[in-house]
């Protein structure tokens, strides 16, 4: 019997040390999942601050692009309004070119012709139109 009282006490003083590693195991498994609990929550905030300054970095670019878009539209217009400015000018000066050639060539035709006198107005009176437009050009 006495045997059987030290493989008893023995037994249970096996049984305590098991019980006291598996406590000691248990509370650094619980630590560690704490431990790995807050490592993923501050990943998360991480994650989600990261996901708005994203989210802020595309809004800036798309406002950098849609300014750089207006800017060149403007741009465009701009140049296409200075082009037609000069081609109106351009036109009308040809325009004016013209006219001055034609009213030079009607009098050089009535100085070589002076039988289409009677045709059109006095050769002096095409001169002096001539030279008030040359002057005016």
């Amino acid at each position: 019997m006495e045997a059987a009282k030290e493989e008893a006490a023995h037994a249970a003083e096996v049984h305590e040390r098991a019980k006291a590693e598996w406590e000691e195991t248990r509370t650094r498994l619980e630590s560690s999942v704490r431990d790995l609990e807050a490592q993923l929550k501050e990943a998360n905030q991480k994650y989600a601050e990261l996901e708005v300054q994203a989210r802020d970095a595309a809004a800036s670019a798309k406002q950098a692009a849609e300014a750089a878009a207006a800017e060149a539209a403007n741009a465009l217009a701009a140049a296409k309004a200075e082009a037609d400015r000069r081609y109106s000018q351009m036109e009308q000066q040809l325009k004016e070119e013209i006219e001055g050639l034609k009213l030079e060539l009607e009098v050089m035709e009535l100085k070589l012709n002076p039988a289409q006198k009677d045709k059109s107005t006095d050769t002096e009176d095409l001169e002096v139109r001539r030279l008030s437009f040359s002057q005016s050009v």
